[in-house]
């Protein structure tokens, strides 16, 4: 301990128990104010490092969730993309079919890029679909565990 630590215990056992006569009384005193000092600080200490320790955590789960959520953000805007351009390839096709007013269309190479976006479209869903399922999954297994 520090000198002026020890030098408090010894004042403090000195002015409390020196009556009492005996110097061993003394001296356990002593040692039993340290220990009582060093138990309490240690206490302190721990309390404190998990504390730290759980705003650590909690900053960790939040930065988690933020890219989580910046990862959704980006599956999202890419297929509302697709999805768009799906709905922009089925206006124009009902279009040609409604009005006719498109003659040099070719409805082979249309038809082909519709069915393209719609299996990039019908991919990306299972995708995103699957990704999720496995999240849950390892959510349910790391709290098996």
């Amino acid at each position: 301990m520090s000198v002026k630590l020890d030098r408090l215990i010894d004042d403090f056992a000195r002015a409390h128990f020196a009556d009492k006569g005996l110097k061993e009384n003394v001296y356990a005193a002593q040692k039993k104010l340290e220990e009582d000092i060093i138990e309490e600080i240690c206490e302190e200490k721990s309390q404190e490092i998990a504390a730290r320790a759980n705003q650590i955590e909690q900053q960790e789960q939040v930065k988690a969730q933020f890219r989580e959520l910046k990862a959704v953000y980006i599956q999202c805007i890419f297929l509302a993309l697709l999805i768009g351009l799906l709905g922009s390839h089925l206006y124009d096709l009902m279009k040609y079919w409604l009005y006719d007013t498109t003659p040099d269309v070719d409805i082979t190479r249309f038809g082909f890029g519709l069915v393209i976006t719609l299996i990039i479209c019908i991919i990306v869903c299972v995708w995103m679909f699957v990704s999720q399922i496995i999240k849950v999954y390892e959510i349910f297994i790391s709290k098996k565990d």
